[in-house]
């Protein structure tokens, strides 16, 4: 982690305004293995219903800062309460046709023995070892457009637990550019 640490207090972030959302990019231990954590979505939501994500969601009135909003929407979504969280930094804002402004914060949290799922939003959570990520066969780029703009997309195939995730769109430009950062 500390390279991820480092990485973000020495470069420049890419900052596209005030945040609408955050998410939690949520990284932990585990028999000296790396994980990240994502969640699917549960199939009955109106917006990206059945997607792997990250845990987060909408800066409410309530929250003080976008790590808090990430913070918040991950304690609601799967049980993870914020002093269980370390906070390494933010990375670069993303767009998706829902928010102009989504801001990823990096974290460390406690690994966790069962997770306190919230089913109206989330079906369950997927730990995935960094290492399976860094396979080249399971990462492919495609060319998206939308609204007259061209845009790399990131797709990830991976199979673990008995199930295959399709991860792709923002959550997988996030993992894209956390494991270029964390590779060697």
């Amino acid at each position: 982690m500390a390279k991820l640490e480092k990485y973000l207090t020495n470069n420049g972030r890419l900052s596209k305004g005030s945040p609408q959302a955050g998410v939690l990019v949520p990284l932990f231990r585990r028999d000296n293995k790396s994980f990240l954590l994502l969640t699917q979505r549960s199939s009955d939501l109106r917006k990206h219903s059945g997607q792997i994500s990250f845990p987060g969601g909408k800066l409410e009135n309530i929250d003080d800062s976008i790590i808090d909003t990430a913070l918040r929407e991950t304690y609601e979504e799967i049980g993870i309460p914020p002093q269980q969280v370390s906070i390494i930094g933010k990375f670069n804002d993303f767009s998706t046709p829902y928010y102009r402004c989504v801001t990823p914060v990096l974290a460390v949290i406690e690994p966790q023995d069962e997770y306190q799922i919230q089913e109206a939003e989330i079906d369950h959570v997927i730990e995935v070892p960094l290492e399976d990520l860094l396979d080249p066969t399971i990462h492919h780029t495609e060319q998206w457009e939308f609204e007259g703009n061209y845009y790399t997309i990131h797709f990830y195939s991976w199979a673990g637990n008995g199930a295959q995730y399709e991860i792709w769109g923002a959550t997988a430009g996030v993992i894209a550019q956390l494991l270029q950062i964390l590779q060697p």
